[in-house]
């Protein structure tokens, strides 16, 4: 695995977790079983991935003792695995059309809405404390609106994959973080320069 400067196991470096059958099976079981019965399956599924997926538990433990200013014990990994795996889930309900099932508040707008209003782009940045999905709300304010995600298909590519599946219209206008840093200025630049919300 690829190693940074300190030591740790590279994010970028660590395989995929989870099969295509064990992806595509959840998401099925999410779309005609609902959110509840596809949480539940969670409660499962977040133990197993933080025994067998060792780097990841550590690196959580790591993260999760810096930001709680004290030692992260086995249950506030649990739960930080388990909070990751809850926002992965929920993209396919937002990828698939079903935005009103999550109680979302926005605020901050005044400034957005007057930046956009005057034709200007506007770039966004967030992490992974979330999802980019969600903007989906703001699409549908405002549906004159034009957002681009700047993501790396290739991080997950199978993930990526039957996501855009549930949603080939926004998976078009993915801008993709994977190619060489001036294609990926140069995209960000085109959609810009057209008025787009780029995050």
């Amino acid at each position: 695995h690829a190693m940074s400067d300190r030591g740790t196991v590279d994010w970028k470096g660590r395989p995929e977790g989870g099969g295509r059958f064990a992806i595509w099976l959840i998401r099925g079981i999410a779309r005609h079983g609902g959110r509840t019965l596809a949480r539940l399956c969670l409660y499962p599924i977040t133990p197993y991935f933080t025994l067998v997926r060792g780097p990841e538990r550590e690196a959580s433990r790591t993260y999760l003792s810096r930001a709680l200013g004290r030692k992260a014990g086995p249950w506030d990994v649990l739960r930080h695995v388990h909070t990751f795996a809850a926002t992965i889930l929920d993209r396919v309900f937002l990828l698939g059309g079903r935005i009103d099932a999550f109680d979302v508040e926005v605020r901050g707008l005044d400034a957005l809405h007057h930046a956009l209003d005057q034709g200007r782009g506007l770039l966004l940045f967030g992490s992974h404390l979330g999802s980019f999905e969600v903007l989906r709300v703001l699409a549908r304010r405002r549906p004159e609106y034009t957002i681009r995600v700047v993501l790396d298909k290739g991080q997950s590519p199978v993930m990526t994959q039957l996501l855009d599946e549930l949603n080939p219209e926004i998976a078009a206008g993915v801008i993709d973080a994977g190619q060489d840093g001036p294609s990926i200025v140069m995209a960000i630049h085109q959609a810009c320069s057209e008025g787009a919300l780029v995050a």
